[in-house]
């Protein structure tokens, strides 16, 4: 979010006074948006960490009747 951030914010690809009014908006969003994100990426990582590499053949089966694939 940080360079529609900046472009909304350096009135090059936007102006008049909603413009002004979004990208004050947008600014304010962008570090609780770019920190919820990181966050999400953490708790990913987390549970990738978690999560055995392999998996027997009728856990797959089970896996794959439930996903519906």
């Amino acid at each position: 979010m940080d360079n529609p951030t900046q472009n909304m914010a350096g009135g090059k690809v936007w102006t008049s006074t909603a413009a002004t009014e979004w990208s004050g908006h947008l600014t304010g969003q962008c570090g609780a948006y770019n920190s919820a994100v990181n966050s999400l990426d953490d708790e990913l990582v987390a549970m990738l960490a978690r999560t055995p590499q392999k998996c027997s053949p009728e856990e797959a089966k089970l896996w794959h009747m439930e996903l519906g694939r």
